[in-house]
């Protein structure tokens, strides 16, 4: 059975994935869409992205 990450300890759990590479995840700005985050803080996880990551993992030639 899976784990379940308690929200307090999430943020930690972030700041460490992006010290070892680019994070990407949801951000609001005009509309909720997935962005390389630099700051943590930018993450948006209250509503479903309008857009998908689809371009950071299967990025055209």
């Amino acid at each position: 059975m899976g784990k379940l990450l308690k929200k307090d300890d999430l943020n930690r759990f972030l700041y460490k994935l992006k010290q070892r590479g680019e994070l990407i995840a949801p951000t609001k700005e005009n509309s909720i869409s997935f962005q390389t985050i630099k700051d943590i803080k930018r993450i948006y996880l209250e509503e479903i992205p309008n857009f998908s990551a689809k371009k950071y993992f299967l990025p055209s030639k």
